[in-house]
């Protein structure tokens, strides 16, 4: 159980739904973190809610969207409990609500109320457990706000929860940081799996090579009795040589930290997977989080040719924790050479490096790198020397990979095998990095030649060469933002072969803070938006970001939706913007019922970002890159489950509530400002639940026996209206 508390609080649990949880304080969102903890109510809505401490209700919201219907209650301590996505509030204040939508002529509000102008009791039912605003299914999001309205963990007071299971590591992440950084010769990032060594120890068993600066992540779950979510944690930390690098305590927050969290989590994972990856180290130069203890975050960078000791420990609330053992070698880059020689009957495979122990020679194929054919046929004419016979199999690439004597690996080498004759071609791929942009080449077949990468600057090509991490794939070094102005193509050159360059063109600026940029591409702007929030940074190194635009290659995503524009290609896109932009799209031949629209990759679809209507065209804002298409939308909402139905007939005593069940597959509908509904000529005011996809109106007085007319009009994102209009009877 939790041996932490804050104060002497004595809290009411703040509902008899139930006692379990579904997310904890401080685990990651879009572009924020979770400031409370969901309470699971099991899908059922109606459920009581308590005053959890003596006060007064100080504040009270009604939105669609967000914390949908939410209550504040100002205790007696000072704090500040939160308590949102109600289904409706207790009598008293909902005919007060009553008489504010009136007042205003809407639905959504957000009022203040003056110190102890509704006093609560310690356990009054204040509201009851809902789904209203934005959420992915009914629960209870519950908040404890300090004195300052700073949230902080609730099981900081006298809240307890079963929890004895410890958290589950899935993986360490290595990532190079800047040109020198290599990962066991090589220099991308690299993922190692553990072994458990029992529920609490685990292990890397290699000694890992680094040089350069590094950054160390790690992807962890956490578990509770009973639960089958996979939670954050509360406590992480990052020691190296018994020194504290990095550690991090989910305690408290401010709301305007929000953006500073993928400062210390993995974007590009949590993005296109969901996962959950603690990144251990320094990204980038905002102030840390009031999460972070470790002020300042250290380097993780040796020049001193020796092992390093790391140990990563991870807790939840209940002090159930983890440690990750691994070792660290600070090391140069051995460039080892492995001469292949061509045998009638095989191949001998050898080197003379003397760092090395051992040489691990097997085959593969271009087309499936999975395959790992070690031939039992194998010579060893020396630790280092083999001769290997040729596949039975139908293998064309022959692999070596150096183990060193110090007991780190180095890179493989690939050998192509066969005699086909590779046509060369491949695509070129830009890789957004922590501080910088990589160039990946894909081969389309194995060719065993050498390419290099061609950089066109300012008109001049520039040459770099590209290091092969698998038969097919190559990568650069990291070229930092500023290195790339005047970027305008990306070239691949064959250093053995008389055959003509290929390329890409690409479209790019470089962001530097305070100052705007304006990114054009055919039809496509990209503005700088100004930011007058004052952002701390603690040195001047990497505030500028590499921005571009390049077509969308792979056709498989645009499905059967009309695409005018796109699909096009925002970077960076596996890390978010330090600001937000203008995306513009100028809509030449004045289309209609159009929006952008922005690839979701986790769920295999197009969601509409915005198409505010901007001079000759439409835009949005966007915070990160990614895949973005103009698609054109001339389907009207459906509206379903008709409550009057035109023609319909219904007993003045049970016909107590006007609902529509209100659906828009592609562009969806905004908020209760999308609907006109008119009863007997008059505009009723409407509850809008985004996740039934639900209008609303519960009647206060039964409707008069005879004939009464009904209309109802909505309008979509993308300006496509339905309507519907008719009567229906009482008897």
């Amino acid at each position: 159980m939790l041996s932490i508390s804050l104060g002497t609080n004595d809290y009411l649990w703040p509902t008899d739904a139930s006692k379990t949880i579904t997310t904890v304080f401080g685990d990651i969102r879009p572009f924020r973190y979770h400031t409370g903890i969901d309470i699971r109510t099991y899908g059922i809505n109606g459920l009581d809610i308590y005053a959890i401490e003596d006060g007064y209700v100080s504040r009270i919201a009604i939105s669609p969207l967000g914390y949908g219907k939410v209550i504040y209650i100002k205790m007696k301590d000072g704090n500040t409990s939160v308590y949102a996505h109600l289904d409706k509030f207790n009598e008293t204040l909902e005919i007060f609500i009553d008489s504010l939508q009136e007042k205003c002529d809407c639905f959504s509000i957000d009022h203040t109320f003056l110190p102890n102008q509704y006093p609560v009791k310690k356990g009054d039912i204040i509201g009851f457990t809902g789904d209203s605003g934005s959420l992915s299914g009914p629960h209870i999001h519950f908040e404890i706000r300090n004195k300052k309205g700073e949230p902080f963990n609730p099981f900081l007071t006298n809240y307890l929860i079963e929890d004895t299971l410890p958290p589950i590591p899935q993986k360490i992440i290595l990532n190079n940081l800047n040109k020198d950084s290599f990962i066991n010769g090589s220099p991308v990032e690299k993922e190692f799996d553990l072994i458990k060594i029992s529920d609490s120890q685990y292990i890397i068993e290699d000694i890992i090579s680094v040089s350069g600066e590094i950054g160390i992540s790690a992807e962890i779950y956490d578990k509770i009795n009973g639960q089958p979510f996979n939670f954050g944690l509360y406590s992480i930390k990052l020691e190296i040589d018994g020194e504290i690098f990095f550690e991090a305590e989910y305690n408290h927050i401010n709301f305007n930290e929000g953006h500073k969290v993928f400062c210390e989590r993995d974007f590009d994972k949590y993005n296109s997977e969901r996962k959950k990856v603690y990144s251990l180290y320094k990204k980038n130069n905002y102030h840390p989080s009031s999460f972070i203890k470790s002020i300042p975050i250290k380097k993780i960078i040796f020049n001193d040719r020796s092992y390093h000791e790391c140990k990563i420990t991870a807790s939840d609330y209940n002090g159930n924790y983890i440690e990750i053992l691994f070792n660290l070698l600070s090391s140069s880059n051995k460039n080892t050479q492995i001469d292949f020689i061509a045998e009638k009957k095989g191949w001998i495979v050898q080197s003379y490096d003397d760092r090395l122990k051992l040489l691990n020679v097997y085959f593969t194929n271009d087309f499936n790198e999975n395959i790992r054919y070690v031939s039992p046929d194998i010579d060893t004419i020396h630790t280092t020397k083999f001769f290997i016979p040729k596949p039975k199999k139908n293998l064309n690439t022959l692999v070596a990979e150096p183990f060193y004597k110090d007991g780190t690996y180095g890179p493989p080498q690939f050998h192509k095998i066969d005699n086909k004759e590779a046509i060369l071609d491949g695509k070129i791929k830009l890789k957004d990095k922590t501080r910088g942009t990589a160039f990946t080449f894909d081969e389309n077949n194995f060719s065993g030649k050498t390419p290099i990468l061609g950089l066109t600057l300012d008109d001049k090509l520039y040459r770099y060469p590209l290091y092969q991490i698998s038969p097919t794939k190559y990568i650069s070094e990291i070229f930092y933002p500023l290195e790339l102005r005047d970027l305008s193509k990306a070239s691949i050159i064959y250093q053995d072969s008389t055959i003509n360059q290929f390329s890409i063109n690409i479209n790019s600026r470089v962001s530097i803070p305070e100052f705007p940029i304006k990114l054009i591409d055919n039809q496509i702007t990209i503005n700088s938006i100004p930011n007058n929030k004052k952002i701390s940074f603690d040195d001047s190194n990497h505030n500028d970001s590499f921005i571009y635009i390049e077509p969308y290659i792979d056709r498989t995503i645009e499905g059967q939706l009309n695409h005018i524009y796109g699909p096009f290609l925002i970077g960076p896109k596996s890390i978010p913007f330090k600001n937000e932009f203008n995306l513009i799209f100028e809509n030449q031949k004045q289309y209609s019922n159009i929006g952008i629209f922005k690839y979701d990759v986790f769920s295999d679809k197009w969601k509409f970002n915005g198409n505010i209507k901007y001079e000759k065209g439409i835009q949005t804002k966007i915070k990160t890159g990614g895949i973005y298409s103009i698609i054109k939308d001339d389907d009207a909402p459906e509206i379903l489950k008709k409550v009057p139905n035109v023609g319909s007939t219904y007993r003045k005593d049970h016909f107590k509530i006007l609902q529509y069940e209100v659906k828009d597959e592609l562009c969806g509908i905004k908020d209760e400002n999308s609907f006109e509904v008119y009863l007997d000529g008059k505009k009723l005011i409407v509850d809008y639940n985004t996740y039934r996809s639900l209008i609303f109106h519960e009647f206060k007085e039964p409707l008069e026996i005879g004939t009464h007319q009904i209309e109802l009009i909505v309008t979509d994102n993308c300006n496509n209206k339905k309507r519907i209009k008719g009567n229906f009877y009482i008897k």
